[in-house]
């Protein structure tokens, strides 16, 4: 370790990044491009990035490290004195960015870490340094009890638009998870949505929206320095909190077990992809135009549910693997069928959308109540999201691969259950059978089991399965037995029956022949 100047610094990481830049000027004077300039980050966009990277390390904080870069070292050969003189040289203090939203005020703060909470705007209260258009604009928000998220972080002023940049990143992602813990969601009528209230001139937005017109910084609330015009904000629904309760319509104790899952997520994980997901579903309540709404939504299932390795129908995958995230083993069947009754009528609008032309308030399908329908499709991809986050059955699955091998899994399971089932009816037939009239044996023969699991049930249920995807589930099956030659099938009656040399029925080893047919 080194220590000059204020602050102590890994001294190996310090002769790195010396030499990493140094390297790159060299680089810039051969090619006769000047240190910093647009063709400079053009050319060595990577290597500028992994010395970003070096400088954030060494002092655990973000900074303008392309400002102090160009500021202090463009002329000369940089010592290891050199930057940690500039590294002590960066002044760093709390600035809090204020993003006014819509959406019903809340009866209390909400804390939600040290530095982040969902307060009314008018119990904000701090010494206001406005002037008189920004003060009219400021009063505006307090007038109508707006909500506003509070994101305090470390920033040096030469960062504060990067600064800003993340601050608007968590607070979007906060305004999705407000929206995702709604209790009650309706279509064409989300009074209590959230969403940024974003600025207006003239009913046009300006060039630059700042989601954060006002910052506070010293315990003095000033205008963000970011280039904004105030102006006319627009309409904000009007609250009677007599009427409107946030804790009533909001799930508190939800939103911060999701707002600390998030906190903690890593790249490329499970709970990174469903927060994206949430961004999407709230992005659906926030949109006005009815089919976009509708199509924003059955995007997630698409995204969620399904796999591109899968080879089955894609509504039946959504359908097979809701169940199965859900845990539907206990879930009647009235149940089963309303979800994937709801998916399938999901589906039928959003090809009516796409494909006809359509708009959803003129659907040619018949008993759509597309408010109750949006409601409903938005509380299965919810109840998914939140057994995949919370349910420990899914707390060692870390990525959606996992997830659906875990599927494959079962989907294999059943087609055992299934082999087992074909055998059995085989065996007690003397001679041969033929593929039709065993399949309705099988089918008799799965009803009278007392104890049937979740996904027969999913099979058995429904007409339309019984005829095509069941049909296509034993034909797997049989085909996969007649391969390993456990079945034989004669190629001119085409029936089926048991090859004596090669099955003994009590024995369950050959159970394996289905590992590779997976």
């Amino acid at each position: 370790m080194q220590g000059i100047g204020k602050m102590i610094y890994n001294q190996k990481l310090v002769q790195d990044t010396v030499r990493m830049i140094n390297d790159l000027k060299q680089k810039a004077l051969q090619n006769n491009i000047v240190f910093e300039t647009v063709l400079f980050m053009k050319t060595w966009p990577v290597e500028i990035a992994k010395i970003h990277k070096q400088l954030q390390t060494i002092t655990s904080k973000k900074a303008n490290w392309d400002f102090y870069l160009y500021k202090n070292f463009s002329d000369k050969v940089v010592t290891e004195a050199d930057l940690v003189k500039v590294l002590n040289s960066i002044k760093y203090r709390n600035i809090t960015f204020i993003f006014p939203i819509s959406g019903i005020p809340v009866d209390k703060a909400i804390e939600l870490s040290d530095n982040v909470q969902i307060v009314k705007i008018s119990e904000i209260n701090i010494l206001k340094n406005l002037d008189k258009n920004y003060m009219d604009f400021l009063e505006h928000y307090q007038n109508e009890s707006a909500n506003v998220i509070s994101i305090t972080v470390l920033s040096e002023p030469n960062n504060d638009s990067y600064s800003y940049c993340d601050a608007v990143n968590l607070a979007t992602m906060i305004i999705s998870l407000l929206n995702f813990c709604l209790k009650d969601i309706n279509s064409s009528f989300i009074l209590n949505r959230y969403e940024f209230l974003s600025p207006f001139e003239n009913n046009k937005f300006t060039n630059y929206i700042i989601k954060s017109p006002f910052v506070i910084e010293n315990k003095v609330m000033k205008v963000n320095k970011l280039e904004f015009v105030p102006s006319y904000i627009g309409q904000i629904p009007y609250y009677d909190n007599s009427e409107f309760k946030f804790s009533e319509e909001v799930d508190i104790k939800l939103l911060k077990i999701l707002y600390k899952l998030y906190s903690v997520k890593e790249k490329g994980t499970k709970a990174q992809t469903l927060f994206g997901i949430i961004k999407i579903l709230s992005d659906s309540i926030i949109e006005k135009d009815k089919d976009s709404q509708f199509l924003k939504l059955i995007s997630t299932f698409d995204s969620l549910l399904t796999c591109e390795e899968d080879r089955r129908p894609k509504t039946v995958q959504i359908a097979f693997n809701t169940l199965f995230i859900l845990n539907q083993d206990v879930t009647e069947k009235t149940q089963m069928r309303q979800i994937v009754d709801d998916i399938s009528l999901g589906y039928s609008l959003r090809s009516e959308i796409i494909h006809d032309g359509k708009s959803i308030s003129y659907l040619s399908i018949p008993k759509v109540n597309d408010k109750d329908l949006y409601a409903r499709l938005f509380q299965i991809i919810k109840r998914v999201i939140l057994s995949l986050l919370k349910d420990p059955q899914f707390e060692t699955i870390k990525t959606f691969h996992e997830l659906f091998n875990l599927i494959d899994e079962q989907i294999f399971f059943e087609k055992r259950m299934f082999a087992y089932m074909i055998l059995l009816n085989i065996r007690e037939v003397d001679g041969s059978i033929s593929i039709k009239k065993l399949k309705k044996k099988v089918r008799k023969s799965i009803k009278e089991i007392s104890t049937e699991s979740w996904i027969v049930k999913y099979i058995m249920f429904k007409r339309e399965y019984s005829d095509n995807y069941f049909g296509k589930v034993i034909n797997n099956v049989v085909n996969s037995l007649i391969v390993n030659h456990i079945l034989i099938c004669d190629s001119k009656s085409k029936r089926l029956q048991l090859n004596s040399e090669n099955i003994a029925i009590d024995n369950q080893d050959w159970w394996q022949f289905l590992h590779e047919s997976k």
